[in-house]
């Protein structure tokens, strides 16, 4: 089995590598290597150094999001310790579909610093949680204040945007409702998963075991339905968590304003760059590939092209750098230096 979940990550790990070869080489050939030389030379470095700031404060706030409820259920637990698990999380959202991979290593390395697995799962779930009531919030107030561009910048493409925003309302409502009542969702996704069950490819089921399937997704909803109604008591928890979170929202928003701005733009203000990746964010939040590599570019293309004078090609490129590859390195080099000692705290 372990060499079965190696092998995947490898496979993931190439398959994000070779979306890299394969954007430099349409850029390449698009732009051509003057023409990228010469957009080079003249931008303006500094706000790419802003950009990078922009990563570095995403990644406190993000950990911060975290620590919030870890250190109000241990109070010695140190941000130290939330920021490195979530530089290594990261890392592993990053080479899985869905981003799925991070939370459940930052439970089995935090369980080496003496934190219950439990205890970790339930600060991934409020985040999870807080994370989802942030992006649709935020979503729902640039559409409203941002109408008319809204409409020139998404005419032709209206539909995914739609989507995206849709499934995310959908994603939204299913985490409340399956918190305030477990058996409205279990009514769903049971016959769901029935149905699944009977689907063959080749000669295999896609769902080997109906019966262990089905008490698996029992127990999880019955434990996340659990750890939301703990939420109820925790309100001061949740808005710190919020708050932090929506500055997280406007570090990693703002990334492509300074690529924009890196490569002489101008045109369009700040505040509108950011309900673009908003909804870039929305779109790609859906798309099953590690990394969300392929549909990740192919929507900064599709978004920005009305948007970027110069520098389109380079700012996916950048952009990209920025929010996947640099993450994957952070990541492997705190995993390869990640201190093994434990450290026991006590919970309240």
């Amino acid at each position: 089995m372990q060499k079965k979940v190696e092998l995947s990550r490898i496979l993931n790990i190439v398959f994000i590598v070779c979306v890299l070869i394969g954007l430099i080489i349409y850029i390449i050939n698009v732009d051509g290597i003057e023409n990228i030389t010469n957009t080079l030379k003249a931008a303006d470095y500094k706000w790419i150094l802003a950009g990078f700031i922009c990563l570095i404060i995403e990644y406190v706030a993000e950990a911060l999001v975290f620590h919030i409820p870890l250190k109000k259920m241990y109070p010695k637990h140190k941000y130290t310790l939330s920021l490195e698990s979530n530089i290594i999380g990261r890392f592993f959202n990053n080479i899985t579909p869905f981003s799925s991979g991070g939370q459940p290593f930052q439970a089995y390395m935090l369980s080496k610093y003496g934190l219950r697995a439990s205890d970790t799962f339930s600060a991934l779930m409020m985040k999870f949680v807080v994370y989802q009531v942030g992006l649709f919030s935020f979503a729902l107030i640039f559409l409203l204040t941002n109408l008319g561009f809204f409409n020139v910048t998404f005419g032709n493409y209206i539909w995914i945007v739609l989507l995206g925003f849709f499934m995310n309302l959908i994603a939204t409502v299913f985490i409340f409702v399956a918190g305030i009542n477990k058996n409205i969702i279990l009514k769903i996704v049971r016959p769901i998963v029935k149905l699944v069950s009977k689907i063959k490819i080749g000669r295999r089921y896609l769902i080997k075991d109906l019966e262990a399937t089905l008490q698996k997704i029992d127990e999880s909803v019955s434990n996340y339905s659990i750890q939301f109604r703990k939420m109820k008591g925790q309100k001061l928890t949740i808005i710190k968590m919020y708050l932090v979170q929506l500055i997280q929202f406007i570090a990693y928003f703002s990334i492509p304003f300074m690529i924009y701005k890196s490569f002489g733009n101008s045109g369009t203000t700040y505040m509108q760059i950011l309900l673009v990746q908003t909804y870039l964010l929305l779109v790609m939040s859906f798309i099953p590939t590690p990394g969300s590599g392929l549909g990740a570019e192919s929507g900064f293309n599709i978004f920005y092209r009305t948007i970027f004078i110069t520098g389109l090609n380079l700012a996916i490129f950048f952009w990209r750098i920025y929010t996947c590859y640099l993450p994957i390195i952070a990541g492997l080099l705190a995993l390869a230096f990640m201190n093994k000692k434990e450290v026991k705290l006590e919970g309240d």
